[in-house]
């Protein structure tokens, strides 16, 4: 599979959220075409974690917990989307509800 764009995965994301009734925020438009995407999952009220996407060996999307394996803070996780817009005001921000969320877009990559 080729790169799509970022802008159609996410437009792609938020209309099967939208059909799932799964809560689907836009916190940062990035660039339309290549910017990289971040997607904070909301586990609960006060955790959350944070994933990137990343094109694996085989062409194939992969969403990697840049957080680690177990749920931060959410302010902690606001820190680093922070940090991450610091370093590319460039890309994409998006907030997804538990693990639901973050398969919208497995389910499209």
């Amino acid at each position: 599979m080729g790169k799509l764009k970022s802008q159609l995965l996410v437009n792609a994301a938020m209309r099967l959220a939208d059909k799932a009734v799964i809560p689907f925020y836009v916190l940062q438009k990035g660039d339309p075409d290549s910017g990289i995407i971040f997607i904070e999952v909301e586990e609960d009220a006060h955790h959350s974690r944070l994933y990137t996407s990343a094109i694996n060996f085989e062409g194939f999307y992969e969403y990697r917990a840049i957080s680690g394996d177990t749920p931060l803070l959410r302010m902690d996780i606001q820190q680093m989307i922070e940090r991450e817009i610091d370093r590319d005001p460039d890309c994409w921000v998006i907030s997804v509800v538990g693990e639901k969320g973050l398969q919208l877009f497995t389910q499209i990559t």
